[in-house]
Formats: C-alpha cells, structure tokens, sequence
C-alpha cells in the first residue's frame, strides 16, 4: 500500500522530516518527506497497510517541537508498493545530494 499524506502546521525547522525518515525506518516504510513551499510537509509512505496505518498516527503527532494541525492523505498516481525511485537532477551529483538534503529526506527500511 502507498498513501501520500499532507502534513500541516507547525512542521518545518522541528526535525519533522528526519523525525518521519526514523519512524518509517522502524515501520518497514519506503517513502520520502519533502518541505512544500506553503509550510507543510508532503509525505509518501509505502509499506503494509498495518505499518502505513501507525506511520499515519505517528503523523498527526510528529516530533515534540511540532504542532500538527490537519493531514490530508490520497493514494499516490505512480508508486508500487515494493518502494519507490528516487529521482535526482543530471550534472554534479554533490549539489544534487546537497539539494536533496536541504528539502528532502529519502527512507528506505
């Protein structure tokens, strides 16, 4: 199962997304956590429908310094539920990395 989840609220500059990344990990979750520009935080979980399940109730919590407001959740156009590609730019692999780490956090069990 992938379920794609809006998180909203307080949730950038709290660890939001690497606090995600370490949830998912211990869920058995592929997925990313990537900041969107409006503030919240756009979350794609694949995994069991059990783990996806806690991982959702993890989110409607997050990390102690977020305040979570609203999650929205909708099944994702294109994923499998065996993971997910990541996608980087072509060219220089150290600022594709450097990009990726300053707005996206990548999981994988």
């Amino acid at each position: 199962m992938c379920r794609r989840f809006k998180v909203s609220g307080k949730v950038q500059g709290v660890f939001f997304r690497a606090s995600t990344r370490d949830a998912a990990a211990s869920l058995g979750i592929n997925g990313h956590a990537k900041n969107l520009a409006d503030g919240s935080v756009d979350v794609l979980a694949c995994g069991d429908d059990e783990s996806v399940q806690r991982l959702r109730d993890w989110l409607s919590q997050g990390p102690p310094m977020a305040r979570v407001e609203s999650i929205s959740s909708s099944a994702p156009k294109c994923a499998s539920s065996w993971g997910i590609a990541e996608i980087r730019p072509s060219g220089d692999s150290d600022m594709a990395a450097s990009l990726q780490g300053r707005t996206h956090e990548h999981y994988s069990p």
